[in-house]
């Protein structure tokens, strides 16, 4: 029988079973499903002990007053899934957070989204690019854009809508000793880090040589945009594994 936990979201209880989504460690905690009267929710569950001895505690996922502004600003920052609800256990003690859940309509995104049709990753690269000025207008600043906190399918707020989604601010702050300015330039570094990330998953999945690795990042850092290089760059190609595949000739000896 599988193990059940009393959460409290908004004011009601529910009885979550703790059966993660995935079984790969998280570094803030664990996700679970649950169903939120019409929404499939992923409902984080912070861990409560030190990962190593110098680690602050509780540093691993953000204050509540963050997560409060997280909620404000999620209705307009889609598809960056940022969290709209806390969570408490029974004691009204925080204890986590929750947003919708991404169903992997195709199945693993790390694995197709380089056959996923160019235009199409470029356009949701760009939408999700377009909201960076509503979190740094919030003062929200980014961290961890990464190949895996990303998923492709659909969420039950837009069931047919199949896009890209950014989840997971547990290293998400609000920053308010920094101007909008200072702030948009930093999400934007990280925003360009995600390109980076992608095109790393690629190279080493593909077993490419690391010197090729660093010669083809260190290329593409070259360019103030990482995602708009990679547009021009890949005009022509049906999918981003098409063009990665003949990108990466070009460097080998």
């Amino acid at each position: 029988m599988s193990k059940t936990k009393n959460i409290k979201i908004n004011d009601q209880i529910y009885k979550m079973k703790l059966q993660a989504i995935s079984k790969e460690k998280t570094y803030s905690g664990t996700v679970y499903p649950l169903q939120v009267e019409e929404n499939l929710m992923a409902i984080k569950i912070y861990r409560t002990k030190k990962d190593f001895p110098s680690e602050q505690q509780d540093d691993w996922f953000p204050p509540l007053e963050d997560i409060q502004e997280f909620i404000e600003v999620s209705y307009q920052s889609f598809p960056f899934l940022l969290s709209n609800c806390i969570v408490l256990d029974e004691e009204n003690k925080y204890i986590g957070c929750g947003t919708y859940c991404v169903t992997e309509t195709k199945g693993d995104t790390k694995q197709i989204i380089f056959d996923l049709p160019r235009d199409k990753f470029f356009q949701d690269t760009d939408k999700l690019r377009e909201q960076i000025p509503v979190l740094s207008k919030a003062k929200i600043s980014l961290s961890d854009c990464s190949i895996d906190n990303i998923k492709f399918g659909t969420i039950t707020k837009k069931p047919k809508e199949e896009r890209l989604y950014i989840f997971d601010d547990s290293n998400y702050r609000i920053e308010e000793d920094y101007d909008i300015k200072t702030i948009t330039k930093e999400n934007d570094k990280s925003f360009n880090e995600l390109a980076l990330d992608i095109l790393y998953f690629y190279l080493h999945t593909n077993q490419i040589p690391l010197y090729i690795c660093y010669e083809i990042l260190d290329e593409v850092r070259k360019h103030n945009d990482h995602f708009s290089f990679l547009e021009k760059e890949s005009r022509g190609y049906l999918n981003m594994n098409e063009f990665l595949l003949d990108y990466t000739k070009r460097y080998q000896k």
